[in-house]
């Protein structure tokens, strides 16, 4: 879980992006469908099984939908799946993503790139990649289900890398792989990748709320959280803000989330549907009163949340929230959970004097 800084440039682009009433930063699901079957995955197994998805956006409907980002003021622009590399079209859409000057990061398991495409997308100029990566060999396969995966993955890193994508290999921390952190570590150190982790583990798209099991105790978590090789701390909002009428969530505001078949949402946590690129252009859905009526929300709405205590510490995604306790407006029980964390792991390091890990910023 990144610190994102407030005096970041990121950070400033958002606030200016939030006065213009346009997102600065956008995330297409380009497919659902995905190789792997991990345990822990949001996506419904269903969706993930497909072999082919014909409601799927084809290349012209995606290259519009581009330029109609361009148009409203995206930045920041980033592929994600499913397994993007099903997409024989990914390095085009790469190519017109980079024509709107789009910042492109890609999210991937790694394990479909090949020499060839890995080449093809630092050419047409993928800046970043993000790819999983669990643990160890049976650890990561052991989590994917399906045999090799870690091998495939690691080597589709590593022709990213060689080709001068900037590469994070990145995890949720789970029950299922803690012990294989300081193995990761160790590994982007070794291959000169970047790394991060999540304490994050939400139910799935469709309810399901199994993946929650694999959450980590608090005991682990606490432990895991004083390492300062990690970056899972988290950066709430400053006391100060706390009476303002600034918002405690950015999705739908300086950020729009777009799905295979075209849904566009304020994030992909957030599935409330604010309409589909194939009836109506993005700029009338963002605009539109449901759309504008979600971004008018302030602090104030958020009731409980703005009056906690714990607020300045707290990882709130009004997402979960809605999605595991039935409110998106009301308290998240993991991300108090984690805020209680951080407090105790903060407070602690400020009594001892000790620093606190420098902070990544990220525009997402």
């Amino acid at each position: 879980m990144r610190v994102r800084g407030r005096e970041s440039l990121s950070w400033r682009m958002m606030e200016a992006a939030e006065k213009a009433g346009a997102p600065h930063s956008a995330m297409v699901e380009l497919t659902w469908r995905c190789p792997l079957r991990c345990r822990h995955c949001y996506l419904p197994a269903a969706e993930r099984a497909r072999r082919e998805e014909p409601a799927e956006l084809g290349t012209g409907e995606l290259r519009r939908v581009f330029d109609e980002m361009a148009e409203l003021g995206v930045l920041y622009l980033t592929l994600s799946g499913g397994e993007i590399c099903r997409r024989p079209d990914l390095p085009e859409l790469v190519a017109h993503a980079r024509r709107n000057s789009f910042d492109v990061r890609l999210f991937t398991s790694g394990a479909l790139v090949t020499p060839p495409l890995a080449a093809e997308l630092a050419r047409r100029g993928v800046a970043r990649a993000e790819i999983s990566l669990y643990g160890r060999e049976e650890t990561h396969d052991r989590i994917t289900g399906v045999p090799g995966s870690y091998g495939r993955s690691l080597a589709g890193a590593r022709l990213l890398k060689a080709n001068g994508i900037a590469v994070t290999i990145k995890a949720p921390l789970m029950n299922l792989n803690i012990p294989d952190y300081p193995f990761l570590v160790r590994l982007a150190e070794e291959e000169g990748f970047l790394y991060g982790f999540d304490p994050t583990v939400v139910p799935r798209d469709d309810g399901d709320k199994t993946p929650t099991a694999f959450r980590c105790s608090d005991e682990v978590l606490g432990k895991v959280f004083r390492d300062p090789r990690l970056r899972v701390s988290v950066q709430g909002d400053r006391p100060e803000d706390h009476d303002t009428p600034t918002p405690l969530c950015e999705a739908g505001r300086s950020y729009v989330a777009l799905g295979p078949n075209g849904d566009v949402y304020p994030c992909l946590q957030w599935r409330a549907v604010l309409g589909n690129v194939r009836r109506n252009a993005l700029k009338d859905i963002w605009n539109s009163e449901e759309a504008r009526r979600r971004r008018a929300m302030t602090r104030a709405d958020y009731a409980v949340c703005n009056a906690c205590d714990l607020l300045a510490y707290c990882p709130r995604c009004t997402g979960v929230a809605e999605r595991e306790d039935g409110d998106f407006l009301g308290p998240s029980a993991a991300a108090c959970r984690l805020a209680r964390l951080n407090r105790d792991v903060l407070v602690g390091r400020s009594r001892s004097g000790a620093e606190r890990p420098a902070a990544e910023a990220h525009p997402l």
